[in-house]
Formats: C-alpha cells, sequence, structure tokens
C-alpha cells in the first residue's frame, strides 16, 4: 500500500557518492558546506538522479554524513554518539515517508531499529565476499547502482 506521507530521500555519504578529496579541499576555505555545495561534489551520474527526483518529482533528497567532522579535524565518533547523531536527524524527518540510502549495515539497521517504517536500502556497489541478507540484516532493498532508487521510490 502507498504511504500517505510525502517521501524524503536521506543519503548517507561517503567516497562512493562524491569525491572526498575535493570535500577536504573545499573545507580547507570554509568549515561548513550547504546541501548545494554537497550536491556540487557529487558525481554527474548521481547529479543526474538528483535532478530527476528533486527537479522534476519534487521529492527532497537530504543528506546524512556522520563522517563530515571526521574529515574536517581529528574526531572519533564511538557507536553510541554516532546512533544519536542519525537519530537526531532522522527525528526530523518523522512526518515523511523516509528512504534512507547507504552503504554501512550498522547505519541501515540502527535506522530500521530507530523506526520500522523507515525504508532501508544497501547500495551495494563493489562486489563484497558476502552477500548481505535483506531479512536477516534489516534490509527492506539493495541495490547496485543509485538509479535504481527511482522506480523504489516512485512505486511505494
Amino acid at each position: 500500500m502507498k504511504s500517505q506521507k510525502n517521501p524524503v530521500v536521506i543519503l548517507s555519504i561517503d567516497q562512493t557518492l562524491f569525491s572526498t578529496d575535493l570535500f577536504k579541499e573545499r573545507l580547507t576555505y570554509t568549515n561548513l558546506l550547504d546541501e548545494s555545495e554537497y550536491i556540487e561534489l557529487l558525481y554527474l551520474t548521481e547529479k543526474r538522479i538528483f535532478q530527476e527526483l528533486t527537479i522534476k518529482r519534487n521529492i527532497p533528497i537530504n543528506i546524512f554524513s556522520a563522517r563530515k567532522e571526521l574529515l574536517v579535524g581529528n574526531y572519533s565518533f564511538n557507536d553510541t554518539a554516532a546512533t544519536k547523531q542519525l537519530r537526531d536527524y532522522l527525528e526530523d524527518y518523522k512526518n515523511y515517508q523516509i528512504y534512507f540510502i547507504g552503504d554501512q549495515l550498522t547505519q541501515l539497521i540502527e535506522a530500521k531499529i530507530f523506526n520500522n517504517d523507515i525504508t532501508t536500502i544497501l547500495l551495494q556497489m563493489k562486489d563484497v565476499k558476502e552477500k548481505a541478507s535483506k531479512s536477516k540484516r534489516g534490509i527492506d532493498k539493495i541495490i547496485h547502482k543509485l538509479k535504481e532508487i527511482i522506480p523504489i521510490i516512485l512505486d511505494n
């Protein structure tokens, strides 16, 4: 059954979506990047997906990154701090149908534990020796290319 809530896509970003080196270079000039600046750092194929969802479909895409602090300075997160940061972030979107996409199983599992209604999507771009099991891990979908999210979101 289709959700009555408006959809929002939340990406947990890392090197698979944007250039970390360019990110660090931009942070040399400023400590703060807004979402439009993140989008500028995305690889070209991902920019097309943003355009399809945000411009053509009016579906917001937001970015979650616990790693920003790790890239900026000498910070380290313990599991509890990272989980709290994720839960605080997801709480802001409780009135939306959340599609949480990432390549970190632990983040996706934590999101599902926090709110079982969140659609968790594992982005598995690289060959891994151990394939993730959707049912065992609390993952709703497994994709291999980011463009595969478009039909998932539009069909729900």
